[in-house]
């Protein structure tokens, strides 16, 4: 979830889990122990999780989907993940899943099962825009090599066959989300995660350090020090559109501080070590 939220979240368990969250709990059942895909629930997905190479796709699903207004409005397909990019997902249960193409005792279990299957809707619809997402960065990081360059995924869908009109209506849907992020906002991005990777090992001095170290690593943080630390710049990263850090040479860490404002250099006590960026602030 983005950092700028206003949404009170709760922030999830400190281990990243590598099962599938599309595999219904077991139940116990007359005949032994089964799984049920009516134990899914679409919500359980909208809460922040870690980050994933199989299941980060989650973060693209939309809290509120719309199914009034094209071209999810008929809800006669699902989106299948196209083969032309290579996109690191594992597809979750078809809608069809929740039986509501099955017959049932009464109306209340079909319309329970139909609505089932609406709803999660809503996660192929994160699927389906974490799909184009990566499609337009793969387009994007290949388009001055045009031996290996794709073409525009809609162009794609286009040649398979897709109508023009329901493109369009998926290219002005919420699903669809433009690249072109500000350079503060990419920088936030690769800053956030870096923080984020440290946080545990933080804890962890924190849970392990001595009194003593405590009182050295405060006085630290009283009185950063500007020869024993080690220094960083974060600088754009040429493979993508983040940003990566980088380390100074020894010499040339009191100068590299200089050459930053106050509000342009942050130093860490945990680690003794100094992170510069204009993207921090202005002079």
């Amino acid at each position: 979830y983005s950092p700028n939220s206003l949404r009170t979240v709760e922030e999830p368990p400190a281990y990243v889990p590598t099962e599938n969250p599309f595999v219904p709990p077991l139940c116990n059942a007359q005949s032994g122990f089964k799984r049920n895909a009516m134990q899914l629930d679409v919500t359980n997905y909208l809460s922040p999780r870690w980050w994933t190479r199989s299941w980060g796709w989650i973060a693209f699903m939309p809290h509120e989907p719309d199914y009034i207004n094209p071209p999810f409005d008929p809800l006669f397909q699902t989106p299948r993940r196209p083969p032309y990019y290579d996109a690191p997902a594992i597809r979750p249960i078809y809608p069809s899943g929740f039986g509501y193409k099955k017959k049932h005792p009464h109306e209340r279990a079909a319309m329970k099962s139909i609505y089932k299957a609406r709803d999660w809707f809503s996660v192929w619809m994160g699927l389906l825009s974490f799909l184009i997402a990566m499609a337009e960065t793969k387009e994007h990081e290949l388009r001055d090599y045009p031996h290996l360059s794709k073409k525009g995924w809609a162009d794609y869908l286009l040649e398979q066959g897709a109508e023009r009109t329901w493109l369009e209506s998926l290219i002005n849907s919420t699903t669809t989300y433009p690249l072109d992020v500000s350079q503060k906002d990419r920088f936030l991005a690769s800053w956030n995660s870096f923080l984020l990777s440290r946080k545990y090992l933080r804890q962890r001095i924190d849970q392990s350090e001595t009194s003593l170290d405590k009182q050295k690593r405060l006085s630290r943080e009283r009185r950063p020090p500007t020869k024993s630390a080690k220094v960083f710049y974060w600088t754009t990263d040429t493979t993508s559109d983040g940003y990566i850090r980088k380390q100074v040479s020894k010499k040339w860490r009191e100068d590299t501080l200089g050459d930053y404002s106050t509000k342009q250099a942050r130093y860490d006590s945990h680690f003794n070590e100094w992170d510069c960026s204009s993207q921090f602030g202005s002079d």
